[in-house]
């Protein structure tokens, strides 16, 4: 049997062959985690403070941001305190309602609220867009 090597023809040693950097490896992100990544809720919180943050910038001191929620056929507006998130899909609003204190979970692909000028309750009490603005200003760190 006729060998399609030709004589005298050595394979190259593993020793002899460039190495690629491990890191390399770690700088190409799969296209997959990606698109998942581009959906967590991290990723809908930033959208979401970004949009406070610009419209608390409209309100003068005497205003706050509030929010109109709609669930169930029953709107109820809050006083927005804060906004968290559970990667990866809940978004929380952490608020007070007429009767106190109040907290919506929501699945991110669920929100849907309106963004409104309430008069504000508290003038020591800290607007929500310089909470938000602090915590973009760490997570981007």
């Amino acid at each position: 049997m006729k060998s399609f090597i030709p004589d005298g023809f050595k394979l190259p040693q593993v020793s002899s062959m460039p190495r690629i950097n491990p890191k390399v490896f770690e700088a190409i992100k799969n296209p997959v985690i990606s698109v998942a990544e581009s959906n967590y809720a991290s990723a809908f919180y930033k959208i979401l403070a970004e949009n406070i943050i610009d419209f608390e910038k409209e309100l003068d001191a005497d205003h706050e941001v509030g929010a109109r929620l709609v669930n169930f056929g029953v709107a109820m507006t809050i006083h927005v305190d804060n906004i968290s998130y559970y990667n990866p899909s809940l978004i929380c609003f952490h608020g007070r309602g007429e009767n106190g204190p109040v907290q919506l979970i929501q699945h991110v692909t669920q929100i849907n609220f309106l963004l409104l000028v309430l008069p504000r309750e508290d003038k020591n009490r800290e607007r929500i867009g310089f909470k938000l603005a602090a915590e973009l200003k760490k997570d981007s760190n």
